[in-house]
């Protein structure tokens, strides 16, 4: 048993909640990008092989839109957006759309939220619009448009600097009218279990710059790609650049000249090297391109930037990297003759950062770009972002920088800048608050100043939430990546704003469900605070020792006790020899707490912690794969309950367990995991004497992450869960093949982390990662499918009524026209497929004016 020892920590890291004063003791910590990721390839690297397969991914997307089908899906369920509409999201993608005279609409891209728009940026009113939130991926990483036709844009997926939640991308998209419809460009489609060729280069897609006569070139995750013919084909530009020999393909940047000369940079990690290309021969048409990297450059990722208002021989162009064996930066350059020579630039400081404005985050914060009309006015934005004055200098030392605050007044974590086309002074900025505007920041005589510009924009990244027991209340409290812990307060089923509680990463807060005075927030590594009944800061729950970056923890409201991990945690596991320990905090009032803990005798990688139904009782899994229930605890600091194992790693496989379900009672229990690889659900009606897998082949679900699992109480055999691509349902977990079914209608394809469930009135609140909340309502009885009418003009089966009848499953596939009323009548499961050009079947396809009508499990009429 470890021995205690109570250290007063002083500690002068600022505490950034962007609508309140409070500070916490400690504050919670800056944003930590590699904490998120190390926890991520805990939870989802396939087991066999270390890795995370987003190829898997990647196939389950395409069958998302591909196929309609009933199966064995809770019927009813209607989820509606809450929000927020005021707390934007990461974002890298921003475009001023080049039809608008007005130069008011904008374009934006969250990265794991889908395309939007803006049709007046300019106005702190107008609200944004989405594009879509059922496209085969909504990791928007960058928009283009084609100056010889600006009805045609691209749109460019998936985060390529390898951040924790990063989402790997599904090619480009395409518009030809102006942004009303998108197309994925089939030459585009991405494989992830590729190390090469195309189908690599495009499983991300870092940039997109298009030519004065159309041609596009895109950097890729496998270098330089690019399509003579509008994106019907494309081809490695010069080979993919950089030539053999160099340390990789992945192209950071992408910047074009007015002269239609086009410059690339290389470099990720800083362990490779950075080099920046351009291209030199008459047409610029990517088929020679000249190495004009810096003498001696070396480092990692590179961002490029190219002052518009010069071109041809005389060209400005800036550089920054990553430094060699560092996450800061490495060198700022200059050149003022296209790249054939360069001098340093003082490197950026300040704004309450570490080193430089990047604080230690070059690797994923890293952005440059210059005034279109002043060649001389740089901007640099990593965790916080820079101006500088003098970009002009000879030898660099007297270039000067004003470095904005930490956290203040825009939010940490830059990605993206755009000028507005007809007032450059104006910029608008993407940072992992999503947008934000500034009327003159374009203009180094004046102090800048910045407003947000995310109403109606919901892409916030959410871990976890809490909802109160309260028949239609509206109140929600939900843990943020990179946006601290919130509440949204707005009517119930409606969308509204929300305001900060705590600032850091929210993660996974708690609302006791007998009395809505207790409640916790929480920020990363095992840091809880008591708020009151409307989410105001009461007190801080002492953490002893440190914990997980999404730390396991669960709330146990009939006894008012607060269970979390606490170990010495670094680096993805515990130091040998370590024991694990579960903090307990008994609430004795709405600002007092009693500590203790227990020990689990060892060294335990616990992954998540569920509160039993008998008082003093405990279920814990671990990330390999064991649930342990723990009984017999007491008050009694260090005490080691009777821990009896519920699931073996040999049942449950060597895996992150995700989430415990207790049903009506412990005797029945589910148990996910979040790896790829593996079986994701199990279900015990005897206490864990028998298992039974809930995932094999042909049950539905595809191979992706499964992060959260609830039972219906009203109807247990219905069961939902969070998955990377939204929420699926079963009505029947009893059933050999309980046939998953995606519950997506109004929600989105999107990944979930979280599902909640209340008694008062049977609502289920959700949280995603990258769509903000949804709620909705289920039912305790199972109501018949109704009519669906589709619409589509089709010429097959005449008119009249015909009735096909089968005890499990139809597999549809006819056409139907004319005013035909075709029912299906099954036990189990309708499927309605599509077209299959490989054998030449049709698929499921219905007329304008037809009847189809489906009857599955529970219907008698």
């Amino acid at each position: 048993m470890k021995i205690r020892l109570f250290i007063l920590l002083c500690s002068m890291l600022p505490f950034f909640s962007f609508s309140q004063t409070k500070t916490v003791k400690s504050g919670p910590p800056k944003d930590d990008p590699q904490a998120r990721f190390n926890d991520e390839v805990e939870k989802t690297a396939d087991p066999q092989t270390g890795k995370i397969p987003t190829d898997e991914l990647e196939k389950a997307r395409g069958l998302m839109g591909k196929y309609l089908t009933t199966m064995a899906q809770i019927p009813g369920v209607d989820w509606k957006e809450r929000g927020p509409d005021n707390i934007g999201g990461r974002t890298r993608a921003l475009m001023f759309d080049p039809n608008d005279v007005t130069n008011k609409k904008v374009w934006s891209g969250g990265a794991s939220g889908g395309l939007w728009y803006n049709n007046d940026i300019t106005d702190a009113n107008s609200m944004w619009t989405r594009v879509s939130d059922f496209w085969d991926n909504l990791a928007i990483s960058c928009i283009a448009y084609d100056p010889s036709n600006t009805n045609i844009m691209y749109v460019g997926t998936g985060e390529g600097y390898f951040n924790a939640d990063a989402v790997s991308g599904g090619g480009i998209w395409k518009t030809t009218d102006g942004g009303i419809t998108w197309k994925r460009l089939a030459s585009t489609l991405p494989s992830m279990s590729v190390s090469s060729g195309l189908a690599f280069a495009f499983q991300t897609v870092q940039k997109i710059v298009v030519s004065s006569t159309g041609r596009v070139f895109a950097a890729t995750r496998g270098g330089i790609v690019q399509s003579n013919n509008n994106g019907t084909t494309w081809s490695f530009s010069a080979g993919g650049l950089p030539i053999p020999g160099y340390y990789t393909t992945f192209a950071s940047d992408l910047e074009i000249g007015t002269d239609d000369v086009v410059y690339a940079a290389y470099g990720l990690f800083s362990n490779t090297s950075s080099k920046i290309f351009k291209t030199n021969n008459a047409t610029n048409d990517g088929t020679s391109w000249a190495n004009i990297t810096p003498a001696g450059l070396s480092g990692g990722r590179t961002e490029i930037a190219l002052a518009s208002s010069t071109s041809g021989a005389a060209q400005i162009v800036y550089m920054v990297n990553q430094g060699v064996g560092s996450n800061f930066i490495g060198a700022t350059k200059r050149s003022a003759d296209a790249g054939i020579s360069w001098v340093n630039i003082t490197k950026a400081t300040g704004g309450g950062t570490t080193n430089d404005i990047t604080n230690g985050q070059a690797w994923y914060d890293l952005i440059l770009a210059v005034h279109p009309t002043n060649p001389d006015l740089l901007f640099l934005g990593g965790a916080t972002h820079a101006r500088s004055k003098n970009g002009n200098s000879l030898t660099g030392t007297n270039v000067t920088w004003t470095a904005a605050d930490y956290g203040f007044p825009v939010h940490p974590d830059n990605h993206s800048f755009a000028f507005r086309p007809s007032n450059p002074t104006q910029i608008i900025m993407g940072n992992d608050g999503g947008v934000y505007y500034s009327t003159n920041f374009g203009d180094s005589t004046q102090v800048p100043v910045y407003s947000k510009r995310n109403k109606g924009y919901n892409v916030t990244q959410f871990y976890g939430l809490g909802i109160k027991n309260i028949s239609d209340d509206s109140y929600v409290i939900a843990g943020a990546q990179d946006n601290g812990t919130m509440k949204l307060t707005s009517a119930y089923n409606t969308i509204g704003s929300a305001t900060n509680l705590i600032g850091g990463d929210g993660m996974i807060p708690f609302i006791d469900q007998d009395n809505p005075s207790y409640q916790f927030g929480t920020y990363q590594f095992n840091n809880y605070l008591m708020l009151d009944a409307n989410g105001s800061f009461l007190a801080d729950l002492d953490p002893h020792f440190d914990g997980k970056f999404v730390n396991p923890s669960d709330y146990d409201s009939p006894n008012n006790v607060l269970y979390s991990y606490e170990g010495i945690y670094n680096n993805g596991s515990l130091p040998s020899g370590k024991e694990t320990d579960i903090a307990r905090y008994v609430i004795s009032g709405t600002n007092t707490y009693v500590y203790n803990y227990f020990a689990m005798d060892g060294n335990i990688n616990v992954s998540f912690i569920r509160a039993g139904i008998t008082p003093n009782t405990v279920f814990v899994g671990t990330s390999n794969g064991i649930v342990y229930k723990l009984t017999g605890i007491t008050d009694n600091d260090g005490d080691f309950p009777i821990r009896t194992t519920v699931l073996t790693a040999a049942q449950g496989q060597n895996a992150n367990v995700s989430c415990i379900e207790i049903g009506a009672t412990e005797d029945e229990l589910l148990v996910t995991y979040s790896n790829y690889g593996v079986k994701s659900v199990f279900y015990t009606a005897n206490g864990g004497v028998n298992w039974t897998s809930k995932d094999e082949f042909n049950y539905g679900l595809p191979n992706i992450p499964v992060r959260y699992i609830i039972f219906n109480p009203l109807n247990r055999q219905q069961v939902l869960i969070a998955t990377e691509l939204g929420v699926w349902t079963t009505s029947n977990i009893t059933a050999v093949n309980p046939e998953w079914a995606p519950t997506n209608a109004n929600l989105a394809h999107v990944k979930c982390n979280m599902l909640k469930f209340r008694t008062a009135d049977n609502t289920v609140a959700v949280a995603t990662h990258g769509r903000g909340v949804f709620t909705t309502k289920l039912n305790a009885t199972i109501p018949c499918q109704t009519v669906m009418t589709l619409v589509a003009p089709y010429d097959n089966k005449t008119s009249g009524v015909t009735t096909f009848e089968k005890t499990e499953t139809i597999n549809a596939t006819n056409k139907i026209s004319g005013t035909a009323k075709v029912t299906y009548k099954a036990s189990k499961s309708i499927e309605l497929l599509p077209s299959n050009p490989t054998d030449g079947t049709s698929g499921f396809e219905a007329a304008n004016g037809t009847v189809f009508t489906a009857y599955i499990t529970g219907c008698d009429n």
